[in-house]
């Protein structure tokens, strides 16, 4: 999960913005690693944070996650948090879920089905690119399998148009979970986009 960035088009760090939904006050970070860390086939949950880092980890500190620190996160832009999480998770992984932390309201379902999906094509394919899709448009989250795949992506970087560039150069590989979940797509980077998502997701932003 990338949680690194600055959110310069927010006052604040956008990511510990406070919602009320289903009648709970959280964070939109919480939010979301709450959502990842209950799913059952994700045998860990890795954070890459920087900015207001301490705010971050005391935030989730009572949560069983891995967090990892970009100290490039201002410079290098989000393929340095993309290679540092995958660096991380390589140790033990050869399947890796890749989701930003600003596209919180996503549903657990969704994720839970993309990760399904992605074991049972594991079974038939060598190596693939899943990413949920929601009316024929790519969202998140991105599931890279094989470790031949993962280690090229160790490789992006922002001159390369990094993950974006990534999955281009690997499209005979791309492969999509259809999904109706409008949150695959819906990312926070400005406070307008926390006004229209207190419609689109039935729930109260603290301003």
């Amino acid at each position: 999960m990338l949680s690194a960035g600055a959110s310069r088009r927010f006052k604040g760090n956008k990511l510990l913005q406070k919602v009320v939904i289903n009648g709970r006050t959280t964070s939109l970070i919480r939010l979301l690693v709450e959502k990842l860390c209950s799913i059952s086939e994700i045998d860990e949950v890795i954070i890459v944070i920087g900015h207001e880092a301490e705010r971050v980890v005391e935030e989730l500190s009572n949560l069983r996650v891995q967090l990892v620190y970009n100290k490039d996160y201002l410079t290098k832009g989000m393929s340095s948090s993309i290679k540092i999480g995958l660096s991380k998770a390589l140790e033990h992984a050869d399947i890796v879920l890749i989701h930003p932390g600003d596209v919180p309201f996503i549903s657990r379902d969704t994720v839970s089905m993309c990760i399904r999906k992605a074991l049972e094509l594991r079974e038939k394919l060598n190596e693939f690119i899943l990413i949920a899709r929601y009316n024929d448009r790519r969202g998140h989250p991105v599931i890279i399998s094989s470790r031949n795949l993962l280690e090229e992506a160790l490789c992006i970087d922002e001159e390369t148009l990094g993950l974006k560039g990534f999955i281009a150069r690997n499209s005979n590989k791309v492969l999509y979970c259809e999904t109706k979940d409008i949150g695959v797509l819906f990312d926070v980077d400005t406070p307008e986009d926390l006004v229209k998502a207190e419609e689109v997701f039935n729930l109260k932003w603290m301003h």
